[in-house]
Formats: structure tokens, sequence, C-alpha cells
């Protein structure tokens, strides 16, 4: 997260230095280039740190596979058995908590406002900014700065050492979508108005500092490890499609904000059917979901 606001800061800073110029027809430096310019160099140094301090990964074999001989000679292939087995347990963990689907959906609906949230951005400041140029670098450095207050403020909600008047996660996912439905209805509304536009921003972007480690700690607690991967995919088949569709219609900003709050009004009233259950994660597996939280968009 501190890498996020700095980098936001330093994009702006590069942009400030110097105004666009052409080397060539297909060739610009300097001026919205640089941010650019910039993250090449830290992609390289990236690169030579991956190089030499990471060891490849190459995992184990499975033990759900079986030898089998066909017209080409031997090979292997997952076994029908093992597969009919695996695809009748998913469909029981499905039956078994009436808490996946509603997880699920939530997770979709919120993560598919936040990307046409993430494509839209840009223009609505812009637009309530009268059209005038908008320090993108800063803006996006307080988006971060929001993040990050939005995953100490789970920490604290949720911690009985530190507050002894905690929620469930399932409670906090609740007040997480009904703040993103406020922040974003707000922008529908008025539009036009640049400082409400980037409070109700900055006020999302805190909801989504919430939202990653909650919805975490939901899922480790409700989807079956077995099955975790696969119902987690897919949910994001909806969530891809409606991110999608919101782009191809090309919406003007206060349409797209008409959206993404019709979405979070459906999360919101899916999220009340989403169970707190008796077997809360611990505190090693909290750790790792804050800091998901805080590196969120």
């Amino acid at each position: 997260s501190i890498t996020a606001i700095v980098a936001g800061v330093l994009a702006q800073a590069s942009v400030s230095i110097a105004a666009m110029q052409a080397w060539t027809p297909f060739f610009n430096v300097a001026g919205y280039c640089s941010p650019f310019d910039l993250s090449i160099i830290s992609l390289l140094f990236t690169a030579v740190g991956i190089q030499t301090t990471w060891r490849e990964n190459f995992g184990a074999a499975s033990g759900t596979t079986e030898k089998s001989e066909g017209v080409g000679g031997g090979g292997t292939q997952l076994s029908w058995r093992s597969l009919q087995q695996w695809s009748r347990g998913l469909l029981q963990s499905l039956r078994s908590d009436r808490s996946i689907i509603p997880l699920g959906s939530v997770q979709a609906l919120y993560e598919a406002s936040m990307y046409i949230f993430v494509f839209m951005w840009t223009p609505a400041l812009e637009q309530a900014n009268g059209g005038a140029a908008v320090s993108l670098g800063l803006v996006f450095a307080c988006f971060m700065t929001a993040c990050t207050a939005g995953s100490q403020l789970f920490r604290y909600l949720s911690t009985p050492s530190i507050n002894t008047k905690t929620l469930s996660s399932a409670a906090i996912l609740r007040l997480v979508c009904l703040a993103a439905l406020v922040s974003q209805g707000i922008v529908f509304m008025f539009p036009y108005s640049v400082w409400t536009v980037l409070l109700s921003f900055l006020t999302f972007e805190a909801s989504v500092g919430v939202y990653y480690p909650s919805m975490g700690t939901l899922k480790a607690e409700i989807v079956p490890e077995s099955h975790r991967a696969t119902i987690y995919n897919l949910f994001r088949v909806p969530l891809n499609l409606l991110v999608i569709g919101a782009l191809l219609a090309k919406l003007e900003v206060a349409e797209a904000f008409g959206v993404t709050s019709l979405l979070l009004v459906l999360a919101l009233a899916l999220s009340l059917r989403i169970s707190p259950t008796a077997n809360p994660v611990s505190s090693a597996t909290r750790l790792p979901l804050l800091r998901a939280g805080q590196k969120a968009t």
C-alpha cells in the first residue's frame, strides 16, 4: 500500500517535470508518458530481482491421475470415476451450505461494480471538473491511502483485543455493500460536483479496503477447501460478463454509476442471506487477509 501511494505521487511528479515531446511520429517521451517510462525501470529491477532470488516452483504430482493405454500408446488422464466423485462433492457442498451461492454472488456483483469504477473514475472526475485536467497521480495516491485506512478499519472492527464490540465478517460485509452503494449512488445523482465525486470515490476505496479481508475471511469460513478454487472460478464468470457488458455498452458517467448502484443494491440484498459461521478463522489466517485488503486496487 505504501508502495502504491508513493508510485502515485512519483507518477504525478514525473508528469509535471516536462511536457510531452514527439521524438518520431510513433514515439513520444515525457508528459503523460513519463509514468510509463518510469515503470519500465521499475519492471527491469523487478525482473532482475526475480531472476536472482526466486526458485522455480514445479509443484507436486497429483494423486488423482491414473495410467491408461490408448491407440497411440501409454498416457495419463483423469480418472472418470474420480471426476464423478469430485463433481458430486461440489454439488453437495453447494447444497449443504446455503451461504455459498449468496457469498459468491456478492463477490461477483461487488467486484463488477469495482472494476467498472476502475474504468470510469478518470472520465468521471474530468467531467465533474468541467473538462479540465485532473492530477490523476495524486488522486490515485489518495485512493490507495483510503484503501489502506479501510483495511485498518476492518482490523479494528474484527479484532477482540483491539475492540471489545467486534462485528462478524458477515455484518462487516453488509456495511461494506451499504457504504459502496451510498458512494456510487451519490456519484450517479451528483456527477458534476467535483468534490462530491472525489469524496464519494474515497469512500468507495475505503470500502474496498474493508471488503477484501472481510470477503477473504468469509470464504475461508464458508467455502470447503476441497472445492474452493472451482467455486471461486465459477463466480468469476458472471463478474467478467457484467464488466464486459458495461464496457461494450459505452455508458456515460451517470449511466455507468447507475449500473454500479444497481449491482450494489443486489449485493446488499444477497449479503443478508449470508449467515455468520461457527468456525471463525484464526488470527494467523487474518493477517494475510488484512494485507490483501491493503494491496487492493
